[in-house]
């Protein structure tokens, strides 16, 4: 059940970084580029992507940090009644 929720985390985490790169694009072309130099370049997308995949790495170390922590200090709570 675990890995199947952080499959569709990962999922999201992947689609909503792609959306947001393509708001980044088009915003910047529409409102950036009549005033000043706005260019998307392959450096560019690629650095975008290493950035979007070094806070999904973070994201998911925040994802399993919970259950842990949970396990560790809340052994006394019912962890779903303590959230």
């Amino acid at each position: 059940m675990a890995e199947k929720k952080r499959t569709i985390y990962n999922w999201k985490l992947a689609k909503f970084g792609f959306i947001s790169f393509l708001l980044y694009t088009i915003l910047g072309i529409v409102l950036i580029s009549p005033h000043d130099e706005f260019e998307v370049t392959l450096f560019t997308m690629l650095f975008q992507g290493m950035s979007c995949l070094c806070v999904m790495l973070i994201a998911n170390l925040c994802y399993n940090l919970g259950p842990f922590i949970d396990d560790k200090y809340t052994k006394d709570y019912n962890s779903g009644n303590f959230r």
